[in-house]
């Protein structure tokens, strides 16, 4: 390895959204994929990064990775006898916290640990991972998540898309994809079925459309992404792998914030019209009675921004 390259190490599983106080034992697949637009900023340094099994595809063969790291927390221990420049940890997990705390390093952003067991954000990161403990600042945010995070790091967002390593073997066949399924950790994110039915009948066959697939495989979900035009999607994966392909995207949002996401001019957010103040609450389950507060957005509008950047992207 060149001796004049930093080497830096990332660490990412995903058990913890990095501004969501809860640590699950579910991985966040987004959370993770969407951590790659701070790879640009080391694009020169030598990368070490750390995640969970689930994964691990979405991080193999990325160019800006030179050590792609696949476990536990465990996994931190084996890396006791190396130096790193920089530390990002984006795991508020204590496991994880105490592992990175005694690894040899220059410096750190993200999450640390207190000596009376407490996570809280390396002094470098404490603004921008603010709302990581302040529910209130984080309903109130009008910043994008490539901004807070080049913020963790110390950096300046410039306009930086995320960064996949798969290529695609599949072709555009479609102009629709209808991406219905939502993960088990924010079940409340999904569009109701029959809003779905309800848009399909709307369309009235003039577009082709394919549905979602290949649930239980990572790559085979990602080729079915690639063969859209369009993806009409909940805020999910699908989203975040949407804008990386270059895709137009349709994105419907409830109990999370729009604002966290950048469209790159290539999509549109959608939201409930009726008067909701408590959007969005960031709850896996609506406190209100309500079956899902995307039941508020009504197919009307969804078909019509499908026709609006259909015609867009057609000429482009």
């Amino acid at each position: 390895m060149n001796p004049k390259r930093r080497r830096i190490l990332i660490i990412k599983l995903g058990y913890a959204e990095t501004l969501d106080l809860e640590v699950s034992q579910t991985v966040s697949l987004g959370d993770v994929f969407r951590t790659t637009v701070l790879l640009h900023l080391y694009r020169n340094d030598h990368v070490t990064w750390l995640t969970a099994p689930s994964a691990q595809l979405l991080l193999a063969n990325n160019p800006l990775i030179d050590r792609l790291l696949v476990g536990s927390p465990e996994m931190l221990s084996s890396l006791s006898t190396e130096r790193f420049d920089l530390i990002i940890n984006l795991e508020r997990d204590p496991e994880i916290c105490s592992r990175a705390e005694i690894l040899t390093t220059s410096d750190r952003c993200g999450f640390q640990g207190t000596d009376d067991g407490r996570i809280v954000a390396c002094n470098s990161s404490a603004e921008a991972l603010a709302m990581a403990s302040d529910e209130m600042a984080k309903k109130g945010n009008l910043r994008n998540w490539c901004e807070i995070l080049y913020q963790v790091v110390g950096a300046q967002w410039a306009g930086e898309e995320y960064v996949l390593g798969y290529t695609p073997s599949s072709t555009v066949d479609f102009d629709l994809g209808f991406n219905i399924h939502v993960g088990p950790k924010w079940p409340i994110k999904a569009w109701p079925q029959d809003r779905w039915t309800q848009l399909e009948s709307l369309l009235g066959g003039r577009y082709t459309i394919t549905h979602q697939s290949c649930l239980h495989d990572l790559l085979g979900y990602i080729d079915w992404i690639h063969s859209c035009r369009l993806l009409v999607t909940n805020d999910s994966l699908g989203l975040h792998l949407a804008l990386a392909l270059g895709k137009s995207v349709v994105a419907l949002f409830g109990p999370t914030s729009s604002h966290e996401i950048h469209f790159w001019g290539r999509g549109i957010a959608l939201h409930p019209q009726e008067d909701l103040p408590c959007l969005p609450c960031f709850q896996s389950t609506c406190s209100h009675n309500v079956d899902t507060c995307l039941e508020y957005i009504q197919p009307e509008r969804v078909a019509d921004a499908i026709s609006t950047f259909l015609v867009l992207s057609s000429r482009q």
